[in-house]
């Protein structure tokens, strides 16, 4: 099997949100999402290498996310619809953390590191830059998009999340049939945002 992102283009509905609300929460409505990593390698008295069959599978985990349902149908559909594309928001930046790592997985493909123990070392370290809670987190802030309360922050957040998904790296890097794009925290970065 070859490499492969798994559900990186997702539309959040209200029926992913499966568990019942904390009693105390303050939000209206809280979406968790993971990216999940898996891959193999060879071995040999080259050292290792990274076997093509890197899988970094995006998932929403609907059992741990939740929404105050009752309360949110009583409003009026463009409030619903626009909490909504908030959480699709989270979702966004897990599933554009999880194709940056990926594409950066890729890249060391063709490399031949001293040992077993490097490769993973490498591995690891690339993993360790695309965990996305910092940039969860900081999404939600007060100063920011408050939960997606603040509109004027949401929608400067929706655009950072459309160039990450439109706009080509510049200079252009290609991959068979794709060009990529440019990573999420390079736009948060160039927007002071991280």
């Amino acid at each position: 099997m070859a490499s492969r992102l798994v559900n990186r283009v997702y539309r959040v509905q209200w029926s992913d949100f499966q568990r019942q609300p904390p009693p105390n929460a303050t939000e209206d409505a809280h979406i968790e999402t993971t990216a999940k990593l898996n891959y193999g390698y060879s071995t040999g008295s080259y050292g290792a290498r990274l076997a093509d069959t890197v899988t970094v599978t995006i998932q929403l985990l609907g059992p741990k996310s939740w929404a105050k349902k009752q309360r949110i149908q009583s409003w009026p559909k463009q409030d619903r619809d626009d909490l909504l594309k908030h959480e699709q928001g989270h979702y966004d930046i897990t599933a554009l953390m999880g194709r940056d790592m990926f594409i950066d997985l890729m890249a060391i493909k063709s490399q031949t590191f001293s040992s077993l123990n490097a490769l993973k070392t490498e591995v690891n370290k690339i993993g360790g830059q695309y965990a996305p809670q910092v940039i969860q987190d900081k999404y939600d802030a007060k100063q920011e998009t408050n939960h997606g309360r603040n509109a004027t922050q949401q929608k400067m957040w929706n655009g950072y999340f459309q160039a990450a998904i439109t706009r080509q790296r510049s200079p252009v890097v290609r991959a068979p049939g794709a060009v990529y794009k440019v990573r999420l925290v390079d736009i948060l970065k160039k927007a002071g945002k991280i």
